[in-house]
């Protein structure tokens, strides 16, 4: 539920209500305690996915790169071992 979805369900609320039997302050207060914590926590949820997927991201570079590392490493190393067989016959 969205700000703007609560926000219109508390004022209909607000409005529909009692006028001899209003809602009692200690159940308004934990509904905005709640709608509070809910947005938080998406916000969290929202900042913890970005991470996520930077970290996805930078693995996947650092992947890459290691890997046309090894790749390189490996070619040197037959090169070097070419050089020295031809220079041993």
């Amino acid at each position: 539920m969205g700000e703007d979805a609560f926000l219109t369900l508390l004022v209909t609320q607000l409005q529909n209500q009692d006028p001899t039997s209003p809602m009692d302050n200690s159940q308004f207060v934990t509904q905005l305690a709640q709608f509070s914590s809910l947005e938080k926590l998406t916000s969290i949820s929202t900042q913890v996915s970005a991470i996520s997927q930077l970290l996805v991201a930078q693995n996947m570079a650092t992947s890459t790169s290691s890997s046309t590392s090894d790749t390189t490493t490996s070619n040197n190393t037959n090169n070097t071992n070419n050089t020295n067989n031809t220079n041993a016959a």
